[in-house]
């Protein structure tokens, strides 16, 4: 139990979570101001476009890694090498 806690609670993981979410939500908006329609589907779960899911995901990550555990932690250089490989 105390693992589901620690997961709901994990700031880096709400950080990553919600730049995703952020970026997706975004991504049907500005896609249906550029395409003229509102195909949320398509636009919530397609691939590709801007503003990238996967980028605001890691880099959200990395800048929340480097707050909460310090920018010398082990955490922080994973999080920043996996960011410049995405």
């Amino acid at each position: 139990m105390n693992v589901i806690k620690d997961l709901i609670f994990n700031f880096p993981l709400i950080c990553a979570g919600t730049g995703w979410i952020v970026a997706q939500l975004l991504k049907v908006v500005t896609g249906a101001f550029k395409e003229r329609s509102f195909n949320v589907i398509d636009l919530l779960f397609g691939t590709g476009g801007m503003p990238s899911s996967h980028t605001a995901a890691v880099t959200a990550l990395t800048v929340s890694c480097g707050l909460s555990q310090g920018f010398h932690s082990a955490a922080f250089a994973i999080s920043f090498l996996l960011c410049l490989i995405v």
